[in-house]
């Protein structure tokens, strides 16, 4: 079955390429040393699906990295 794989040579080049499942390692086409075949990340959007939810992912993500990194001001001052 040929499918879409990502490749990867010594120098970190990475191609991806449809091909044989059977096939484990090409020529890399930009410094023609051999490329293993690599276990790449899944690529998902959730738009496709539910329109705007990309966006809202990231902006609470986004949020939450900086309530994590801004300075907390716990210091109670009574008068």
């Amino acid at each position: 079955m040929r499918r879409i794989r990502d490749f990867t040579c010594a120098d970190g080049h990475t191609t991806e390429r449809y091909i044989c499942d059977s096939i484990p390692e090409i020529v890399c086409p930009e410094c023609d040393s051999l490329a293993q075949r690599i276990i790449s990340p899944v690529r998902c959007k959730l738009d496709h699906t539910f329109p705007g939810e990309s966006l809202k992912w990231a902006k609470r993500h986004e949020d939450e990295a900086k309530r994590k990194t801004e300075p907390t001001d716990n210091v109670n001052v009574r008068r």
